[in-house]
């Protein structure tokens, strides 16, 4: 399966994908636009596009009247107890994703305090978005509170903001050999990052990827619709 990620997933809804809308926040944060013309920048150099847009949205209960069947909501804290109150704002029977990663947020102490609510509470296994930079104790700790889906990676947080691209790719092998060696199957794989090619996606579903995600590749819906159609004709 393909999917496409949020953002990417509010505009692109391709009939042979899966969209990610969002990330939907508790309270709306606005300021979107502006974040964009400020931030979000390519750099040739090193081929990476950079964002600090800060999951910009107009919440979640905006998010909820926008949903459509066949698409996933991604949902973010901010504060403390987010997200207990996101789990109660969202009916059981939508699929989600928690992006617990976003770069461009600060991750207070107690960041996951309340996500163990969500694999027993949801109708469809949740999906968690992990850092780049994330342990890999965190898989054994997410696992252990009953997730079997994991998406990697996120952007990769820098000072010059959230980098995507081909950098990411070793973040994903890393963290996907780790899942295979210690848990082999009982955990869904979703590869993301980098993904610029049909070959990206045979190079991670050598490596044990059951799904794929397709990111900043989107600013080339040309790019996109050809890795698509190319992953269906297989």
């Amino acid at each position: 399966m393909i999917y496409i990620s949020a953002p990417f997933g509010n505009y692109i809804k391709h009939p042979l994908t899966t969209p990610v809308t969002g990330t939907w926040t508790l309270e709306p944060r606005s300021g979107l636009i502006k974040q964009i013309l400020k931030t979000l920048r390519y750099d040739f150099k090193t081929k990476s596009w950079y964002n600090s847009l800060g999951l910009r949205n107009p919440g979640i209960a905006e998010g909820r009247n926008r949903h459509k069947r066949g698409e996933i909501m991604s949902i973010g804290a901010i504060n403390r107890g987010d997200w207990k109150k996101l789990s109660e704002a969202v009916a059981k029977e939508i699929p989600l994703e928690l992006n617990i990663s976003c770069p461009n947020i600060t991750h207070h102490d107690h960041y996951l305090e309340g996500v163990e609510i969500f694999p027993n509470r949801c109708m469809y296994m949740p999906i968690v978005k992990l850092s780049p930079t994330d342990d890999n104790k965190i898989i054994d700790l997410l696992f252990e509170m009953g997730y079997r889906k994991f998406h990697l990676v996120n952007t990769l947080k820098t000072d010059r903001g959230a980098r995507s691209g081909k950098i990411l790719q070793s973040y994903v092998l890393e963290k996907l050999i780790y899942i295979r060696r210690n848990y082999k199957f009982q955990i869904h794989v979703i590869a993301g990052g980098g993904i610029t090619s049909i070959k990206d996606i045979e190079f991670y579903k050598r490596h044990g990827a059951e799904s794929f995600s397709l990111g900043t590749v989107n600013f080339n819906p040309w790019k996109t619709k050809r890795i698509i159609n190319e992953y269906h004709a297989e």
